[in-house]
């Protein structure tokens, strides 16, 4: 298969990584698309400094849920222990599931505010990764909200159930990165073997076909399943709600249909900048 288009390409990939259940999910696409692009993957997790100052109360109470219900005091001290174990499960992740794909990897630890610090970090790294909210979640979850809007580089939100996603839809528009938002979707397209939905917002059918004769030249030299589609924007905010099983990948705050994606679709989803 020939290489995508060349007007987005990842040379630092990360991935936001915690203790819960959904984040192995979100290491393994962020190794997957490290190997599509052939990079190190750089693993951040953040010490919730709000956990400390929590710790910090003398009425703070740590609830032993899977055993009896039994309480007893948080301190600081013991946060601090937890946060130091939390540590060494997500490095135990993040090195197992590399391993798997052969990808190189490293982990980065900080402490601060979850959103500050992974904004931080954006601005060292071409391509963010992170869940999009707990399994099942309708709503995009406040602190990958907040990364997507704010971060320096492309912020990828992983749904956990579906991972990449089971097809993908691109936005292409009149922003200044529609470029770029496409040849990203082509590069996860053939990291995954999947097709291509292109959405063309236009009033006009020579607005249309100007577009998708662009979109096509964009492509040139591909290999893939592509069609082109004429859109309303009503018609682009329904297919938002109904088709959560998609990756949908839409430019940043150059797109008026970046703030929609992120709070109608309910799946996986690709904010490029």
């Amino acid at each position: 298969m020939n290489p995508p288009c060349n007007a987005y390409t990842v040379q630092r990939c990360a991935v936001a990584v915690d203790v819960s259940m959904h984040s192995r999910p979100v290491v393994e696409v962020a190794a997957l698309l490290a190997a599509k692009w052939a990079v190190e993957l750089r693993g951040f997790y953040v010490e919730d400094i709000n956990l400390l100052h929590l710790a910090q109360y003398p009425t703070a109470r740590e609830v032993d849920w899977s055993a009896t219900g039994a309480t007893m005091q948080l301190t600081y001290q013991r946060m601090e222990r937890l946060l130091r174990v939390h540590a060494g499960r997500v490095r135990e992740t993040v090195v197992t599931v590399t391993a798997q794909r052969h990808v190189p990897a490293t982990l980065h630890v900080a402490r601060g505010r979850v959103v500050d610090e992974l904004v931080a970090a954006s601005r060292s790294v071409d391509l963010l990764v992170l869940g999009r909210g707990g399994e099942g979640a309708t709503r995009l979850g406040s602190v990958a909200h907040r990364v997507a809007v704010t971060a320096a580089c492309s912020v990828m939100l992983v749904g956990i159930a579906l991972g990449v996603g089971r097809s993908i839809l691109v936005i292409y528009d009149d922003a200044t990165v529609s470029d770029r938002v496409l040849c990203a979707a082509a590069h996860c397209a053939t990291a995954v073997g999947l097709s291509m939905q292109v959405l063309i917002p236009c009033s006009e059918e020579s607005q249309f076909a100007a577009r998708r004769d662009r979109a096509r030249a964009c492509l040139f030299g591909t290999q893939m399943m592509v069609s082109y589609h004429a859109s309303t924007g009503s018609e682009i905010l329904a297919v938002l709600c109904a088709v959560p099983q998609a990756l949908v990948v839409v430019a940043g705050a150059a797109s008026r249909y970046c703030e929609a994606a992120l709070t109608q679709h309910r799946g996986s989803l690709l904010v490029i900048r």
